[in-house]
């Protein structure tokens, strides 16, 4: 039985969307009934976007290199003498076998790190492997990359020629003073590692050693993922370079970068150009555009697309092909769903098309046919489904399609300071409310709502201008640090169907106990509502103004909900157990509930399959996957 990934979805969206709903109780019906609203719009779940995994145009296999002397025998057969390369991994390997800096932007699955372990291996076997000295620094954004890589040349070591004397090894934090020891003593011929302790090996005397054995004989300075390093921390790693590469002295290593999303907009001479000034920013020396190498497409279907309205509605109504290669790249739908979700034309090559929601893509398709959505859908999900099932020689699906559905944990509600029938309500953080019309300007200001009863309350802070009081909006996190906020920390509560009074009882714990007459503690006085009149502006009045809003204000934290009456004791500084916004989904918690929808929509799959099959990916799947939902 095949995994539905649409319904794996919706079912995870649902279950979201309970928890989220089962945390937001709203007093105000007005404002409840606009949440729901947006919350049927899909505000915090929108459309879930496919992407099709292009084909990518093949390029010779590594032993055809190695026949025609480009690569050392050795390195054909440590990879695999049939492993057929795509041809932008051929340009790259011939880019970094030249010795000019290189940067490799491709999308996911497309074999970035054959682009430099190729040319490593290449470099290491054809000068004298058997001297044991550190020739490439590959430097990862993280450890699980690491790992990945280490165990992926172990791999190819054990089932292809388990006496090859190329060295490997990883420095990391999570490795013991022996695996560093064996390094010194030992060196491999390429060291994996991560920026941080990249950073300490150049700054702790006890890695000094490990630092002249490192660049004595760099060949190669790698950086992974280039995306990943940006705003400081990106300026921070580029020092770091310079250093590396100031310590390599005379011998200048080939510097070789890889991404998948630098640049996406633009034409292809200006990704080019964009990318390669990231290279030079990062490494510190001239990038060429034309040492960009980007990724070759081809298409998979072998049918034209349809065009016109009635050759399309005639593919879409043709019967759905079997989930077989060829059967799925002669049909005529199959060549829609590719020119739409997954290549388009850009001066003479094919690129990746801009990921497009399905419901998008869906739409497209009804109004360029004429036919029903519910017919559309079904036959667009039949084609995708079936190639994804049909597998290419290569063993990848014809069709590799992702589903990414983002899930926001939401923003706040933000209302103008107006009566509740009145005000201007929004879930977008600007300033002024868009529909203020003419006159002085109405602001926005965020929301909270009690836990107990759902009662609102704005959140403020008073700022003193000259001799007047104003309530300027705060940030919409309940606990966001004191020195983030200007002004006095507030909470305003419209009047409204006789909310409070000046002569509303208190909580016993805010008494005396022993007083003669009823007289509140000291430390709760600041605590009292405080009677007061705003405009529309945030002014604050103490007496009845016309067109004011009538309320009450409490400083924070909030020891008392004026609507419920439910009180706090003053050793509980933190609102967020007292109030609650849409910003304040619980993000392990979220992620639990997505998972276990995840899991549970596998082990139906399992059990309710005659065969029992696995859910989980095969090995080449795993490098290629054939379908993932992205949270």
């Amino acid at each position: 039985m095949a995994f539905d990934v649409f319904k794996l979805r919706d079912r995870m969206v649902g279950e979201y969307r309970d928890y989220v709903e089962s945390f937001v109780h709203i007093y105000d019906e007005r404002i409840e009934g606009f949440v729901r609203e947006k919350l049927d719009e899909g505000e915090l779940w929108p459309d879930a976007v496919l992407q099709l995994n292009p084909a990518y145009e093949p390029g010779p296999m590594l032993g055809d290199l190695a026949a025609k002397g480009e690569l050392h025998w050795g390195t054909a057969r440590f990879f695999g003498e049939d492993l057929r390369l795509y041809r932008h991994q051929e340009e790259a390997i011939r880019a970094a076998s030249r010795g000019g800096p290189v940067i490799t932007s491709t999308g996911t699955g497309s074999g970035k790190s054959l682009t430099y372990l190729v040319p490593i291996v290449d470099h290491v076997l054809k000068n004298q492997p058997e001297r044991h000295s550190v020739r490439a620094l590959v430097v990862y954004p993280m450890n699980a990359l690491i790992n990945s890589q280490l165990e992926a040349l172990e791999s190819f070591r054990k089932e292809n020629w388990p006496g090859c004397p190329v060295r490997f090894a990883r420095y990391t934090g999570q490795d013991r003073d022996e695996a560093r020891n064996a390094i010194v003593n030992d060196p491999p011929h390429i060291l994996l590692t991560n920026y941080v302790m990249l950073e300490y090996m150049l700054i702790r005397p006890a890695e000094r050693t490990l630092v002249g054995l490192t660049t004595r004989e760099l060949a190669f300075l790698v950086m992974d993922e280039l995306h990943v390093y940006r705003g400081r921390q990106g300026a921070d790693v580029s020092m770091l370079l310079r250093r590396v590469r100031q310590r390599a002295g005379r011998r200048d290593p080939v510097s070789i970068g890889t991404s998948a999303t630098i640049v996406t907009d633009g034409d292809r001479a200006e990704r080019r150009g964009r990318i390669a000034e990231a290279g030079r920013k990062l490494f510190g020396i001239e990038v060429p555009p034309d040492h960009v190498v980007e990724e070759t497409l081809q298409r998979v279907a072998t049918v034209p697309v349809p065009e016109g309205r009635a050759a399309l509605a005639a593919a879409v109504q043709a019967e759905p092909p079997p989930p077989e290669p060829e059967a799925v790249k002669g049909h005529p739908l199959a060549a829609w769903v590719e020119a739409t979700f997954g290549l388009a034309a850009e001066d003479g090559r094919l690129v990746r098309r801009t990921p497009l929601a399905f419901e998008d893509g869906l739409q497209r398709l009804v109004e360029a046919t004429g036919l029903g959505p519910e017919l559309c859908r079904s036959q667009l999900r039949a084609v995708l489904e079936a190639g994804n099932a049909a597998t290419l020689p290569s063993g990848e699906p014809v069709f590799a399609f992702r589903l990414h559905q983002f899930l926001a944990s939401g923003g706040s509600v933000y209302a103008t300071l107006e009566g509740p029938g009145v005000r201007a309500l929004s879930t977008e953080g600007r300033v002024y409310a868009s529909n203020a019309g003419e006159g002085e300007p109405k602001v926005l200001y965020p929301l909270a709502f009690c836990r107990e009863c759902g009662q609102e309350t704005y959140l403020v802070a008073r700022v003193r201008e000259h001799d007047e009081e104003r309530l300027v909006p705060r940030s919409p996190l309940l606990n966001a640090p004191e020195d983030e906020i200007a002004g006095e920390a507030l909470f305003f509560t419209v009047e409204h169907d006789s909310l409070w009074g000046e002569d509303e009882d208190l909580p016993d714990g805010w008494y005396e106990p022993r007083a003669r007459e009823p007289r509140i503690k000291e430390r709760y006085r600041a605590h009292l509502p405080e009677h007061v009149w705003l405009r529309p502006n945030g002014l604050v009045s103490r007496m009845l103004v016309g067109g004011a809003l009538e309320g009450w204000l409490q400083p924070k934290p909030l020891m008392l909900c004026p609507r419920c009456r439910a009180s706090y004791d003053l050793r509980e500084t933190s609102d967020f157990r007292k109030l609650v916004t849409l910003s304040q989904t619980g993000r392990s918690t979220a992620t639990t509930i997505v998972a276990t929808a995840a899991i549970a929509a596998c082990v139906r799959t399992l059990v309710s399959s005659p065969r029992h099959e696995s859910c989980s990916a095969s090995p080449t799947t795993a490098r290629t996957p054939r379908s993932r939902l992205g949270t």
